[in-house]
C-alpha cells in the first residue's frame, strides 16, 4: 500500500451473542490496528484473528480481481509446539486449503465485478476447542471486517439517508435519460439504446439489465468499462471545478456515475468518499433494475 496508517482506524468495540448455546463474540480495534479492518473472533473457546487490507489504487494491467485468502492453521491453536528436527510448519493442510476456498468463494461475488483493487484476507486461527468450528468463526469474521467501513459511519448515513437516496435517484435517472435522450437524437437503434442505458452500474447488474431487456450485452461491457475509465479520470478533476467539498456528495457523485472503477479513484480521495462511493453502486444498482422495469418491452 502506498499508504501508512499511523492512527487507530476505529475504537475498540466488543459484540457478544450465542451461537447453539456457546458464546460468541466480536472484538475490533484490539489488534492488527495497521489493517483496513481486523477482529478478533472468539466462539466458545476457539479464537480466530481476521484481517483484511485493500490496496488504496487497482492494480495495472490485470483484468481480475486480486482477492488473496488465507486460513492459517497453527500447531501451538490446539497446544502443540514442533520440535527435533521439524521445527518449522510445513504447508497448509488440505481442510485449510478448503476452508479458504469457501470463504473466497463466499465473499468474491460480493464485490464489484470490475473492482481491481488488490485485498488480501488472513485468517489465523489463534486457538481451537473442538465442538466449535474455526472456519465458522473465521468466515463471520471476515463478513463483519468487509462491512466495517460502513458501520464505522452508521451516523453519517442516518444523518444524511435522504440526500443520499436522493442523490442515487437523480444519479441514476440521469445516466439512464441522457442515454435516452442521446440515441433519439442520433436515431440509433432500440437494441442499442437498451444496450446503453445501465453503463453507469456494475458490471454484473448492468449484463443483467441489457439482457432483460434484449440489449447487445457485448456493448454493454464495453460502455460500462468506458464509463468507468472516463470517470476515474475525471472524476477528481471535476469534484475540485466544482469545489465539492462534502465527502458524502463527492463519494455518492462518483459511485453513481463510473460504478467500482470510480470507487478506487474515491478512496484516494479519503475513506468517507470510498465509502459513499461503495455504497452508491449498491443503491443506484436496485434503482437501476427498478427503472428498467418500467421501460422493459
Amino acid at each position: 500500500m502506498s499508504t501508512i496508517i499511523t492512527k487507530k482506524q476505529f475504537n475498540n468495540h466488543i459484540y457478544k451473542t450465542e451461537i447453539a448455546g456457546r458464546p460468541f463474540s466480536l472484538e475490533f480495534g484490539k489488534v492488527a490496528e495497521l489493517a483496513n479492518a481486523s477482529a478478533m473472533v472468539r466462539y466458545g473457546d476457539t479464537s480466530v484473528l481476521v484481517a483484511v487490507t485493500a490496496a488504496p489504487r487497482p492494480r495495472d494491467g490485470v483484468d481480475f480481481f486480486p482477492l488473496s485468502v488465507d486460513f492459517e492453521e497453527k500447531l501451538y491453536a490446539v497446544g502443540r509446539i514442533p520440535g527435533s528436527f521439524m521445527r518449522r510448519e510445513g504447508q497448509p493442510s488440505l481442510p485449510a486449503v478448503l476452508a479458504s476456498r469457501v470463504i473466497d468463494r463466499s465473499i468474491r461475488p460480493l464485490f464489484p465485478g470490475d473492482f481491481r483493487n488488490d485485498v488480501v484476507v488472513t485468517c489465523t486461527v489463534m486457538s481451537v476447542d473442538r465442538d466449535c468450528s474455526p472456519e465458522a468463526a473465521a468466515m463471520v469474521g471476515v463478513s463483519a471486517c468487509l462491512a466495517v467501513s460502513i458501520y464505522t459511519r452508521i451516523q453519517l448515513l442516518r444523518e444524511n439517508w435522504l440526500p443520499i437516496l436522493v442523490g442515487c435517484t437523480v444519479g441514476s435517472l440521469t445516466s439512464m435519460g441522457s442515454i435516452y435522450g442521446l440515441c433519439r437524437l442520433f436515431r440509433l437503434d432500440q437494441t442499442i439504446m437498451v444496450s446503453l442505458l445501465p453503463k453507469s452500474v456494475t458490471t454484473p447488474i448492468a449484463i443483467g439489465v441489457s439482457q432483460s431487456l434484449g440489449g447487445i450485452q457485448a456493448i454493454t461491457v464495453v460502455a460500462d468499462i468506458i464509463t468507468g475509465i472516463l470517470g476515474s479520470i475525471l472524476a477528481p478533476l471535476l469534484v475540485k471545478v466544482f469545489r465539492v467539498s462534502d465527502p458524502v456528495a463527492a463519494g455518492l457523485a462518483i459511485g453513481a456515475c463510473s460504478h467500482a472503477v470510480g470507487t478506487s479513484k474515491a478512496l484516494e480521495l479519503g475513506e468517507t468518499e470510498g465509502a459513499m462511493s461503495g455504497l452508491a453502486i449498491g443503491v443506484c444498482g436496485i434503482l437501476t433494475v427498478l427503472f428498467s422495469l418500467l421501460i422493459a418491452p
